[in-house]
């Protein structure tokens, strides 16, 4: 009889090992689910990331464009009225010319004619 308490008792504690053991491979189960949970969780950050970094460098690739255009527009007024001024002394230059090369005619016939 002694031997059947010892199996019982064998058999208890081996069932109660399954039960623990059980108990653990269910928390493994759901140490896994979470760890599945995570790394799905930082794969979508790794995702954002790329889409926010490509985002970033479109709006970089816009800015420039609009700082070049910005550029272009502040210099306009500039050129524009550079070439007034040229216009401006050119027409100054023409008029002065045109003056003396009147007063040297209207000399010279004023000369000959009398």
């Amino acid at each position: 009889m002694s031997e059947n308490i010892s199996t019982e008792e064998r058999l208890a504690k081996l069932e109660s090992e399954i039960v623990t053991l059980f108990h653990y491979i269910k928390e493994i189960k759901d140490e896994q689910k979470e760890f599945r949970k995570l790394v799905a969780a930082v794969e979508k950050i790794a995702n954002q990331t790329a889409d926010n970094r490509e985002m970033l460098e479109l709006n970089n690739n816009k800015l420039d464009d609009i700082s070049a255009r910005l550029t272009d527009v502040e210099h306009q007024p500039a050129e524009s009225a550079k070439k007034r001024a040229d216009k401006i002394s050119d027409t100054v230059v023409a008029v002065v010319v045109t003056g003396i090369v009147n007063a040297i005619i209207t000399a010279v016939i004023t000369f000959l004619t009398k």
